[in-house]
Formats: C-alpha cells, sequence, structure tokens
C-alpha cells in the first residue's frame, strides 16, 4: 500500500507491504442430519410432527447451519421450531419440525417425500421425512337413498305425499344429512318432514316428502321427473322418482242437463218445468250459470236460482219458468228452445218444445151473442116501444097500425094477432135456430130483418106524423138484433 503525508504545501510519499501466510489445517466434517421418525404417518389430518437432529460429534469447532426443506409437488408446507441451529464440537442438536399438507381424496392415501437439507456456507448435509396421509372413506359413501315409491300417481290432485328411505346401514360413522329436491323445469316443491337427519351406524330411516305442483289441464297427463339430495356439506347422494299426474275431464263436459217435462203443453202464456243438472259422473266441482234459447226468440225464460254450484258426484236443480205469447185461437204452435248450463267457456245443453194451444173462441161467441141476441129480442118484444103511448111490440098490431094509416083490411079476426112484436118472436126463433148450421146464415137474415121491421116501423110511425120516440123495448129488440148479426159473422170461416 501507499502511505502519503501532508502538510498543506509538501507531500511524502512511501511504500508499505503487509505480508500474510497461513498454516495447513484439516476442515472438521459437515454436521449428519437425521429425521425423527423419518416416516411420519397422520390420518385424516393436515399436520404431522418430528424432530430434526443435527450431529456434530466428530467436529472440533461449533457447526452453524441453516434448516430448509422441501418436496418435489411443493404440496408440503414446512415450519420449525428454529430455522438455524449451532451445535457445538462434539454433540448433537435438535428442533421440532411440522409438516402440513392438504387431505387426499375419501378412502384413499398418499405419499410425500420431504428433503431436509442443512446449509453451512457452501456445505450441505441432507435428509429425507416421509409424510404419509390416509383419509377414511366418507359415510356419504355408504349411504343408501330410496323414494318409495320411485313413481307416485295421483288423479286430479296438486300433490302427493311419499316416503324417503336414509339407509345407513352399511355404515360405520354417524352422519348428518339435509335433504333437498329439485326437478328440471323448476314446477315441484319438496317439503321433507324433517329436513335434516341424523343417522347412527347400521340405522335406517323413513322422511316424508310432501310433493306440489300443479295438476295438468282437464283431460291431460303429464310426468315429472325429480330428483332427491343427501348432503353432509361436501358429499351428496342422489336419488330420483316420478310424480305423475293426471286430471279428468272437465267438469263442464261430464256434466248432464235434463229437463222435466221436456216438452212442456201450455193452454196459456206461463209454463213452469225444472231443469236438473247432474255432476255425478264429475271428479270437479263446478259453478254454472243457466240461461235459456230459443230460435225465433219469443220465449222469455227465468230461473230460480240462475247460478248453480255442483260439487262432485251431485245433481242440483233449478225452476225455469217459460213465458210466450199465445198462440192464435184454435190453432197449436211448437216452439223449440234449449236450456244451457255454461262454465264461462264451455256449455251443456238440453232441448225442449214448448206446445201450446188455444181454443177455438168463435164457436162460443157465436153461440153467446146469438142466443144473447135473441133473448133480448124476445124480451124487448114486451117492453115498451114508443115512449109517447107505452105500446109493447105485441100492441104493435095491424089494427093499431089500419087506426095510424087510416085504412080497413078484413084479416078475418087476426087484426089482434098479427103483431110487430110476433113477427120479432118468430125472427128471435129463427136466428136462434140459425145456431143449427155452419154458415151462419139464417142467423145473419133473421137479425137482418128483425131490424129493418123494427126501423120500418118507426119510419111509418114518423109518416104517419106520430110521435116515433122509441122506449127502451125498441132499443132493446134492435141491440138483440145487432148481437145476433155478429153472431152469425162469427160463423164465417
Amino acid at each position: 500500500m501507499t502511505l502519503t503525508a501532508l502538510d498543506g504545501t509538501r507531500r511524502v510519499d512511501t511504500m508499505i507491504t503487509f505480508q500474510q501466510s497461513t498454516s495447513v489445517r484439516v476442515e472438521d466434517p459437515m454436521v449428519a442430519l437425521a429425521v425423527e421418525p423419518s416416516l411420519v404417518r397422520v390420518r385424516d389430518r393436515t399436520v404431522g410432527m418430528a424432530r430434526v437432529v443435527a450431529d456434530n460429534r466428530e467436529g472440533r469447532d461449533w457447526a452453524h447451519v441453516r434448516l430448509t426443506a422441501g418436496d418435489p409437488e411443493r404440496l408440503v408446507r414446512v415450519s420449525w421450531s428454529a430455522a438455524e441451529l449451532h451445535v457445538p464440537p462434539g454433540e448433537t442438536a435438535q428442533t421440532d419440525v411440522r409438516f402440513e399438507a392438504p387431505l387426499p381424496d375419501a378412502g384413499s392415501e398418499v405419499s410425500r417425500t420431504v428433503t431436509i437439507s442443512a446449509v453451512a456456507g457452501r456445505r450441505t448435509s441432507t435428509a429425507t421425512a416421509t409424510f404419509v396421509q390416509s383419509r377414511s372413506a366418507s359415510p356419504m359413501s355408504t349411504l343408501a337413498l330410496r323414494v318409495e315409491p320411485s313413481i307416485v300417481r295421483v288423479q286430479d290432485a296438486d300433490g302427493a305425499t311419499l316416503q324417503v328411505m336414509v339407509d345407513n346401514r352399511r355404515g360405520h360413522d354417524g352422519v348428518r344429512i339435509f335433504l333437498d329436491g329439485s326437478d328440471p323445469e323448476r314446477a315441484v316443491r319438496a317439503t321433507f318432514s324433517p329436513q335434516v337427519v341424523d343417522l347412527s351406524p347400521g340405522q335406517v330411516r323413513a322422511v316424508f316428502l310432501q310433493l306440489d305442483s300443479w295438476r295438468p289441464p282437464p283431460g291431460q297427463e303429464w310426468t315429472r321427473q325429480f330428483t332427491i339430495t343427501a348432503s353432509d356439506g361436501s358429499t351428496s347422494v342422489d336419488a330420483s322418482g316420478s310424480l305423475v299426474q293426471a286430471s279428468s275431464r272437465a267438469a263442464i263436459e261430464v256434466l248432464g242437463v235434463r229437463l222435466d217435462p221436456s216438452v212442456l203443453r201450455l193452454s196459456g202464456r206461463r209454463g213452469v218445468l225444472r231443469a236438473t243438472i247432474d255432476n255425478r259422473n264429475g271428479a270437479q266441482p263446478i259453478r254454472v250459470r243457466m240461461r235459456g234459447n230459443d230460435p225465433e226468440n219469443i220465449v222469455r225464460f227465468t230461473f230460480g236460482p240462475g247460478v248453480l254450484d255442483i260439487p262432485p258426484g251431485q245433481v242440483a236443480s233449478t225452476t225455469v219458468t217459460l213465458a210466450a205469447s199465445r198462440a192464435p185461437a184454435g190453432q197449436q204452435v211448437t216452439r223449440p228452445f234449449v236450456i244451457l248450463a255454461s262454465d264461462g267457456q264451455s256449455e251443456v245443453q238440453a232441448e225442449g218444445s214448448l206446445i201450446q194451444s188455444s181454443a177455438e173462441r168463435r164457436p162460443l161467441a157465436r153461440v153467446l151473442l146469438t142466443v144473447l141476441g135473441g133473448l133480448a129480442m124476445i124480451i124487448g118484444v114486451f117492453l115498451p116501444w114508443r115512449a109517447a103511448t107505452g105500446q109493447s111490440g105485441v100492441d104493435l098490431n095491424a089494427d093499431s097500425f089500419m087506426q095510424v094509416f087510416n085504412f080497413s083490411l078484413d084479416l078475418s079476426g087476426f087484426e089482434q094477432l098479427i103483431s110487430v112484436g110476433l113477427a120479432i118472436l118468430a125472427l128471435a126463433a129463427l136466428m136462434i135456430f140459425g145456431l143449427t148450421g155452419r154458415s151462419g146464415r139464417l142467423s145473419r137474415l133473421s137479425a137482418l130483418m128483425a131490424a129493418l121491421l123494427v126501423v120500418g116501423t118507426f119510419i111509418g110511425l114518423a109518416v104517419a106524423g106520430r110521435d116515433i120516440g122509441p122506449a127502451q123495448g125498441a132499443i132493446l129488440v134492435f141491440a138483440g138484433c145487432i148481437a145476433g148479426y155478429i153472431g152469425g159473422l162469427l160463423a164465417r170461416r
């Protein structure tokens, strides 16, 4: 080296040589490393413990080593109580080592080789340990799950009740499982009682399962596949089943309607029948609204009640009142109609007939008018005709007319017998006798002649200058003529 001295202005250098030498000596051997035990075996655990021993009994100096470890898969995590060891000459030192690795699959075993190294400068000493991990088989591997029955069929129902058998008879350990259900369509709801099950080894337990799902449309059937899962949180066991749901035909399709009577005969405007709604072939309750219809839209229908609720297998009835205008006199009219029961979407019906007949009133009216007219004429003959004199129809005889008109006629003593009243009586009898004929011509002709006779009598009195004020007898006779004439007209067809 160069040594320099400075005083501020001057510089003095000198050379110095430093010489070293080393004597020849033998180096201590590297410490020996050992793992006790070299085979670390654990079951159902992730951690194993061992001891590492560093042997410096052949050395004459202290050995200072740093410990490291590793495995080919780099799955084992190694930790030390002391990562560095200071070993006195002629002695040993030790430290605890902790191996940690994930568990293998259930029911399997895995062996991992760990290399432990002691490093001192450039020198290294190694030892190996084997970390063996085994894992017991899962209780779920021996668990059996069954659905009884595996195929359940229901009719007209939105669900079914069945059993799930959880079987741990082959298991050696107890297990707690959670039950769940699913289906691809997510249309079935599964309810378990209970949902959490604790099973001891060799035990079998039945769990009630309620399946709920909408039934298919009326007249259809469908099958829903479902899966029951038993899980312990890490492993699951499945069992499958089928829910077959069928729906009966719609209640309206098997509903029957009967009319009692189906043929209703009326002589008037109004009639009553009973409609019976039969749901004995149905499997579902139904509510129907009643209504009636006829092609001519003439018949009016009234129902009591108009809305019926019919349980399955039952019948219900309602009173139907029909009203229609009368049939023409002497005729019979048949009016078809239908009674319908509707559920709002479909309807069923029953056919019926309304037969209306009306008696011929003209013959009766003819008889009444003719007879009453004849009686009025007969009675009127004996009542006063002239208000001034009080003469009746019988008093208006040939003698009285000869006096009025001042003429004389020899009737051989029949002057008192031949009178207007007698003629009216004869015509009244003929008018009533005319009922025996079909045409009524005799009745009309008799009534007309009697009326002309009454009118002619008063015209004659007026020509003679007499008071012609008619009394009630003449008026009654004339009214009887009119009635008889109308009765004769009613005979015409």
